[in-house]
C-alpha cells in the first residue's frame, strides 16, 4: 500500500467522521496531551486540515507542538504532509512555485504515519 493511502486509512482511524465535522474537532486521552482538528478549506472531497498537540506552556500559553496541515482527498482516499511546526520550526513542502521538496514531503510522511499510529494507540478520537 502507499504511503498517502495508509495515511487516509490512518487519519479515519483517528477521524472517522472527517467529512461531517463543520469546523474543528478535539480529542482528549488521559495521560496524554489533547488532540486538535481543524478544517481549513474544503473543494469538494478534498479537504486541507491541520492537526496539533497542544501543551501548557510555563507562561500560561497553550502551544501546538507538533502542527501540521495536510491534504486529503476522500475520493483517491490519499493524505498528504503539506507543512509541519513545532517550537523550534516550520516547514513547507510545496514551494510558492509549486515546486515539491521530495525529501521533506517523504519525511514528513512517514512522521505523520508514526503520529498518527500513535494517536490512535493512546486512545484519541474525534467524532
Amino acid at each position: 500500500m502507499n504511503t498517502q493511502k495508509e495515511i487516509y486509512k490512518r487519519l479515519i482511524r483517528v477521524i472517522p467522521n472527517l467529512y461531517s465535522i463543520k469546523d474543528s474537532g478535539n480529542s482528549e486521552a488521559p495521560g496524554f496531551m489533547d488532540f486538535h482538528l481543524d478544517i481549513l478549506q474544503r473543494k469538494g472531497d478534498v479537504l486541507r486540515i491541520a492537526i496539533s498537540h497542544y501543551y501548557k506552556h510555563s507562561s500560561g500559553d497553550m502551544i501546538a507542538d507538533p502542527d501540521m496541515e495536510i491534504l486529503v482527498n476522500r475520493t483517491a482516499e490519499t493524505a498528504e504532509a503539506l507543512t509541519y511546526q513545532d517550537a523550534y520550526q516550520y516547514q513547507e513542502v510545496y514551494s510558492e512555485d509549486g515546486s515539491c521538496n521530495a525529501s521533506l514531503q517523504n519525511s514528513l510522511n512517514e512522521f505523520l504515519l508514526i503520529w498518527l499510529n500513535n494517536l490512535h494507540e493512546q486512545g484519541h478520537k474525534i467524532e
